[in-house]
């Protein structure tokens, strides 16, 4: 099976949808962008590890873009320390439900997080990544 490379979670949203993406010869349906993780990540090790890089490097930058230590970003958004550090070393991928902790906590989107998407953040943290 051919994958596109790099991957993507273009389009793939936590509302219920009706779309079908097609992935090489199989034919998948996600209702939620847990489902989409839960399906990436568990078919293909180096997917897994592409999205965690990638959403890692984000994390990082954002904190750092903020002034914030892990430890002041954890309280704020109620996230533990130690999950978070598993984060940003790319060793688990950020769930939705946390994604949306940080995102009410520090003025984020899940497009940012997941997807690399600055389009709705903040000028001035645009301006500082």
């Amino acid at each position: 099976m051919n994958k596109p490379w790099p991957p993507t979670l273009e389009g793939i949203t936590d509302r219920p949808s009706s779309s079908i993406p097609e992935i090489g010869n199989e034919m998948v349906k996600f209702k939620t962008l847990s489902q989409h993780l839960n399906w990436a990540t568990s078919r293909d090790k180096d997917v897994r590890d592409f999205y965690a890089e990638q959403i890692a490097r984000r994390l990082i930058a954002t904190r750092r873009a903020l002034g914030l230590t892990q430890a002041e970003l954890c309280r704020r958004s109620g996230v533990q320390q130690s999950t978070y550090n598993q984060f940003e070393k790319a060793i688990n991928i950020i769930s939705p439900k946390q994604a949306v902790r940080l995102c009410e906590a520090l003025g984020l989107t899940l497009d940012w997080i997941y997807l690399g998407d600055p389009g709705a953040l903040p000028p001035k943290l645009v301006q500082a990544l």
